[in-house]
């Protein structure tokens, strides 16, 4: 085989080694491949014109990446590699030959969908009782192998809602993730604590320490009382994380049920010399960390007051970058709720909640925060400074942070006064699991544009989903063929456990219906991915599959067998065939068509 390495052996080598994903391509009759780093190639076809691809497979390609956790090469292929003859055998003589350098092993992958290197070095070692996950940490910037700090167990802190009016689609997109997150984690094995707070109090429209309590706003705006708002917008946020398929925490706290741990945490880091009183208030001193912007390093004409909409100048501040532990009366007169404290009559700041309520149910050293990336400044950046503060070591080892939804004009945010809400997405005819299968078609790391074209995309994609699993539903009898159950189950798992890759796992729901399975063992592979993806695929398949029953109840099995035969013609590219059984069925005076969600039939 001529191997073509571009733009040479040396950036192959070095991409892989930066877990930078490449591109590799395999002509038609197997002689030639060619692979190059994929930020290096903005458009494929430069390359495989370059190198004479044309013809049938001349868009052919695909992306590898190394595994250096389980020492495996991952890779999306096209379908139709497998359609070229003998490829599998003329490969695999090079493997065999023992080729060991990096482009040798890349030009295989036209015919695996998932190569062991059997030499290859692991950078991890099977400390986590033989799960390997790689997950993203906003802490260190880069993947890093998932290890609770008690084996088997995992301690998950999830940021809560703040209850002062609905959650837009755009919030739910970060519980989503979370969610899927979690499930996978116990799909794995692990016992899984989660706990998560809910914001009743002291959070500002800022999010910083100056603006409107945000509570009191939506009291304000509906004339209810605080706590009224945050009853009913609570039950709201339950309901709509029901409807989503998200899993209520193992344990929710209301921050105005914490109050106590409040002000003994505050007091401990006045003790230590990490606080201090200024205008009333209680402020953290950021000047006595050796590192207090530990997601990132932010320039000083960047925290400047005024330069982000709604900031105002807090002259009590004696460094830029501190912020309130606790408010007293003389922040806000007409605060509704407030407490006692030694401070002052007054109520907590934001920031000290989730310290407070995670160190509470979850210890001194947690595995696992999450959170929406605008929450990575100022919100976790303050947590991590309060809880080492008063913790004297570190705190969390892994910080998941789920990126934006956008709409074509940006972020989406309640503060515009535009935001979408799942009651919405009802309104207008839409199942909110597809809102959930539309955010699993993208990696948590990457923003998601929102429209409703979109949308609409996702619907079509997802009823099609149902619709090939729907027939399996009917002919469950069958014994699980383990060979094929833990063949497909290794692709659901090695996608999850490479970052969190839904948009892989979905992928591999795909797989098992081309697989050769029986439908017994399909069926119980799709209903153990569904306990990670929560999309209620069995169901609404065995419902797809009951409204067809009931559909075609009244219409003669003749017509019945000559839309199977057209189906089998056309599956075989034989049309002249079809359109004669087609002409065969109206003369039995039916109409068979081909929609988006399957084949119709209908009386003419």
């Amino acid at each position: 085989m001529n191997i073509i390495k571009f733009p040479d052996a040396e950036k192959i080598n070095n991409a892989v080694a930066e877990d930078r994903p490449l591109i590799a391509a395999i002509e038609s009759d197997g002689t030639t491949a060619v692979v190059c780093p994929a930020e290096e190639l903005p458009d494929h076809r430069i390359l495989l014109e370059s190198c004479g691809f044309f013809g049938e497979y001349a868009d052919s390609f695909f992306r590898i990446r190394f595994n250096s956790n389980s020492a495996d090469w991952e890779f999306d292929c096209p379908p139709h590699y497998n359609d070229i003859p003998d490829l599998s055998a003329r490969l695999s003589g090079y493997y065999s030959d023992g080729l060991r350098t990096i482009p040798e092993f890349l030009v295989m992958f036209g015919y695996f969908s998932k190569l062991k290197i059997q030499n290859a070095p692991l950078k991890y070692g099977n400390s986590n009782g033989g799960i390997f996950m790689l997950l993203y940490n906003s802490l260190s910037h880069k993947k890093e192998e998932f290890i609770p700090n008690e084996a088997g167990r995992v301690s998950m802190y999830t940021c809560g809602p703040t209850v002062y009016h609905f959650a837009h689609i755009g919030n739910l997109r970060s519980y989503i993730m979370e969610d899927v997150l979690e499930k996978y984690l116990r799909f794995t094995g692990l016992d899984v604590k989660r706990v998560m707070n809910i914001t009743d109090v002291g959070h500002l429209t800022s999010d910083g320490d100056t603006g409107d309590d945000k509570m009191l706003k939506g009291a304000k705006r509906e004339h209810k009382t605080v706590m009224e708002i945050a009853k009913f917008y609570t039950d709201a946020f339950f309901a709509d994380c029901a409807k989503l398929s998200i899993k209520t925490p193992d344990v929710v706290v209301p921050a105005t049920t914490y109050i106590d741990e409040f002000i003994r945490v505050i007091s401990s880091l006045m003790d230590k010399g990490y606080a201090y009183e200024a205008g009333g208030n209680i402020y953290f001193d950021t000047s006595k960390l050796d590192k207090y912007y530990v997601f990132g390093d932010f320039n000083e004409e960047d925290l400047e007051v005024g330069v982000r909409e709604g900031v105002e100048a807090d002259g009590n501040k004696k460094n830029k970058a501190d912020f309130v532990l606790w408010f007293t009366k003389s922040k806000f007169d007409d605060q509704e709720l407030k407490w006692d404290s030694p401070w002052g009559v007054g109520y907590p700041g934001w920031h000290i909640e989730c310290s407070c309520i995670s160190m509470k149910n979850l210890g001194e050293y947690l595995d696992l925060h999450c959170g929406g990336i605008d929450n990575a400044f100022p919100h976790h950046t303050n947590e991590i400074a309060q809880s080492e503060a008063y913790l004297g070591h570190k705190w969390c080892n892994y910080w998941f942070h789920v990126h934006h939804l956008n709409t074509t004009n940006g972020k989406m945010s309640k503060s515009k006064g535009e935001f979408l809400t799942v009651s919405l997405l009802e309104e207008k005819g839409y199942d909110p699991l597809v809102y959930r299968y539309f955010c699993l078609l993208s990696h948590y790391r990457k923003s998601l544009v929102f429209s409703w074209e979109n949308l609409d995309n996702a619907v079509v994609t997802f009823n099609k989903l149902i619709a090939k699993i729907a027939p399996l539903t009917q002919e469950k009898s069958g014994e699980i063929d383990k060979a094929e159950y833990d063949r497909l189950m290794n692709g659901f798992t090695s996608a999850l456990d490479n970052d969190l890759n839904t948009s892989l796992a979905l992928t591999a729901v795909y797989d098992v219906l081309k697989s050769s399975a029986n439908a017994a063992t399909k069926l119980a592979l799709i209903a153990e991915f569904d306990k990670v993806l929560g999309l209620d695929l069995i169901k609404k398949a065995e419902d797809k599959a009951s409204q067809s029953a009931g559909n075609t109840a009244d219409i003669p099995s003749e017509v019945l067998e000559l839309v199977e035969q057209r189906k089998a013609a056309r599956k075989d590219k034989n049309f002249a065939l079809a359109d004669e059984l087609r002409d065969k069925i109206a003369a039995l005076g039916y109409e068979v068509k081909e929609t988006r969600q399957g084949t119709e039939i209908n009386k003419l």
